[in-house]
């Protein structure tokens, strides 16, 4: 789309975008004040509807009150005053009063005496069943001494709703005498609505209160565009909803505010059209018509394809600018092409130079057709063919012929990059080469350049380390199978040693002197140490030699514990120091082989003393972590060193510093502990700061599956 339609377009839709705007914006503004005004309108004609239905509803408690407190009515209750009824309760009196029935009780709710009069044709009446019904039935009119009754208010009776006000009779200047209870009744039908209307010049109308009716105590109805009606519910003498009072007011405010809102609308589009006008006409004639002229200028430009020609345009804004830019950046164009065509033509050369004289064969490929569009020496030299040879066949033809319309590149997609290929000589011979392959486009068309070198050499090399690696692991194993044989049999004559060194201490062959016991306390002791030496060097080779079964059973970690704190607590005694054993309460048992088990715990322990001073403390604490036992040895030790903890796992591995070197070992307790805690698939770690101790974790799995026996194989 061209931008003289563009803008015309953003233009109308903005037009359009904007009355719409204000229209709306207008409707809510004015419409709701509008509607607000309406709304307090019928709001204060329901309060003076109310106002005159409660004004009649006083009227009637004046009545009751000026007859109650009458001495004649007192005397009359008392049957005192035997003129009472011919000289006051005529049917023109009561008529006058504009009431419907006057009704007197005793002190006992008994009807005394009543008057029913049709205050429209002063004629006499009888008093409705229902009304006398209606009003015998609520106790709360009638007043007894010492219980005054005041009320007034609306009753729903059969023949209809009904005003009604009920006061004490009593004398005029002893209002605790009573006598009984004068009721005063005016029904609400259609004269007195009438009145009500003339009274409050509105239209109003009652109907029966409905529960299934969701009405608000105040509500308002809007019928049509013309009237509105305001609904007020009316309660009992009990409070209770017992009329709805209807008011239909006429929506004259509501008609006004139409009429503003329309001719608003009119003088918004009116105004709108003027000012889209002018403001065209204003960008066509200062933007447009001129960008156009620019359009056209570089249409121009374009078709010649010339980088000399200038844009011209006239006047002093940013279309003029623009057309400067222009002009400078073709300037700069036209300099910059003949600085890219040198620098063309010197990447050329050095492309030649680096193509020829690279130690790497390289082809360039053409892409769509898989043709070698040329190679360097070395590629030829190693196919065996002269370069002009090579050129123009397929690629497959010498590189990785399996892979013919199979291209990884072009047909599969994938990249190849330092890859091992297959390259044919001229014999046919395969040459291991690796290959790395690059797409380019080079003047708008794909090629690949291919690179790769002769792995003949490093691949003979790799054979040979094949073979060293072979023959170092059947050395290995060939130790291994020395060094267990070997410790085997070095046991038998040691435990010899050992028993008949402990005989001849003990006395058993005959008496010895003090002298005697500490030679053999010593050969003993080194017995011992030796024993423990071969039995660790016969694990460990057990275990490299793949020939090492665990033993795999249920553990109770109580019952472990207690196990070995018995074997440490000699050595935890002799010096001094405190070893603490806690277990989390979630755990209870794990499957492992409790001898190497027992081993690790005891390797980790004894360590943990050995290298604790005096008076020292060392605590072991078993907790779960997720569906593995974690195990800490933690001590307060003399901590290892930087230099120390990366080798301290190795075996044959000790502590070499100033602070350990007085303390024994063999150097094979940790070593073996970090192979039974793999063995048993879990992990150890550890953690220390000099001269602050050392804490010493495993983890194993809670269940490796007891029913098995797992071995550690050797790769």
């Amino acid at each position: 789309m061209k931008i003289r339609n563009k803008t015309l377009a953003i233009l109308g839709i903005t037009f359009v975008c904007l009355v719409l705007f204000l229209s709306f914006t207008a409707d809510q503004i004015i419409g709701n004040s509008f509607e607000k005004l309406e709304q307090e309108e019928v709001t204060k004609n329901i309060a003076r509807a109310t106002a005159a239905m409660d004004a009649q509803s006083e009227n009637l408690e004046i009545i009751a009150s000026d007859w109650g407190q009458w001495d004649d009515t007192y005397y009359f209750l008392l049957g005192q005053s035997e003129y009472y009824v011919a000289n006051n309760l005529g049917v023109d009196t009561i008529a006058n009063l504009r009431l419907d029935a006057m009704l007197f009780y005793d002190t006992d709710g008994h009807l005394y005496q009543v008057v029913g009069v049709n205050p429209d044709t002063y004629e006499e009446k009888n008093a409705p069943i229902g009304l006398l019904q209606t009003i015998a039935s609520n106790k709360k009119l009638f007043s007894k001494p010492l219980n005054l009754s005041y009320m007034s208010g609306i009753i729903n009776t059969p023949e209809g709703p009904a005003l009604i006000a009920s006061n004490p009779i009593t004398k005029s200047l002893d209002v605790d005498s009573v006598a009984g209870t004068i009721v005063v009744v005016r029904y609400l039908d259609s004269n007195l609505i009438r009145e009500i209307e003339q009274d409050i010049q509105l239209a109003i109308s009652l109907e029966s209160f409905s529960p299934d009716l969701q009405v608000d105590h105040s509500s308002i109805h809007y019928v049509n565009d013309t009237t509105v009606i305001g609904t007020e519910i009316l309660n009992d003498i009990d409070g209770k909803p017992a009329q709805f009072l209807d008011i239909e007011i006429p929506r004259a405010i509501h008609q006004h505010g139409v009429y503003v809102l329309r001719y608003m609308f009119y003088a918004i589009i009116g105004v709108g059209v003027v000012y889209f006008v002018v403001l065209m006409l204003s960008v066509d004639k200062s933007l447009l018509s001129r960008m156009s002229l620019l359009n056209k200028n570089l249409k121009t430009i374009t078709v010649d394809g010339s980088l000399s020609s200038r844009v011209k345009i006239e006047g002093d804004d940013e279309l003029t600018e623009l057309a400067d830019n222009i002009n400078y950046m073709l300037e700069s164009l036209e300099e910059n092409d003949k600085r890219i065509q040198q620098i063309e033509l010197e990447n050329k050369i050095k492309f030649e130079k680096v193509f020829l004289n690279t130690i790497c064969g390289v082809l360039i490929i053409d892409a769509d057709t898989h043709i070698i569009v040329e190679t360097n020496p070395v590629a030829a030299n190693l196919i065996g063919l002269k370069e002009e040879e090579i050129i123009g066949n397929i690629c497959h033809k010498f590189v990785c012929p399996a892979e013919k319309e199979k291209c990884p590149i072009t047909d599969l997609g994938f990249v190849v990059d330092k890859s091992e290929r297959m390259i044919l000589n001229k014999n046919g011979k395969t040459i291991p080469i690796l290959k790395s392959v690059i797409p380019v486009r080079i003047s708008g068309k794909d090629y690949l350049i291919e690179s790769f070198m002769d792995l003949t050499t490093i691949k003979k090399a790799e054979e040979d380390l094949v073979q060293e690696k072979i023959i170092a692991e059947s050395a290995n194993r060939a130790k291994s199978t020395f060094l267990a044989n070997m410790s085997h049999e070095l046991r038998t004559p040691l435990n010899s040693i050992i028993g008949f060194s402990d005989i001849i201490i003990e006395g058993m062959t005959g008496e010895i002197n003090d002298e005697q016991s500490k030679f053999l306390g010593y050969i003993s002791a080194s017995g011992h140490h030796l024993l423990s030496l071969i039995n660790n060097i016969l694990d460990l080779s057990k275990i490299e030699a793949g020939k090492f079964d665990l033993n795999m059973e249920p553990v109770f970690i109580e019952s472990l514990f207690a196990e070995v704190k018995e074997l440490i607590l000699p050595l935890a005694i002799k010096k001094s120091i405190k070893v603490n054993f806690s277990t989390d309460s979630k755990i209870t048992e794990i499957c492992a082989d409790r001898i190497r088990l027992k081993q690790i715990l005891f390797n980790l322990l004894s360590n943990a003393i050995k290298f604790t001073p005096k008076d020292g403390k060392v605590d072991v604490f078993a907790e779960l972590v997720s569906d593995r036992i974690r195990v800490s040895v933690k001590d307060t030790g003399i901590g290892i060193s930087e230099d120390n903890k990366k080798e301290l796992f190795h075996p044959f591995a000790q502590l070499n510093s100033a602070k350990s070197s007085r303390y024994e070992g063999t150097g094979l307790g940790l070593s073996l502990v970090k192979k039974f805690v793999e063995l048993h698939n879990g992990k150890v770690w550890f953690e220390s700061e000099l001269g602050k101790g050392s804490t010493f974790i495993f983890e194993l799995p809670l269940d490796s599956g007891c029913e098995k026996t797992i071995s550690e194989n050797s790769d």
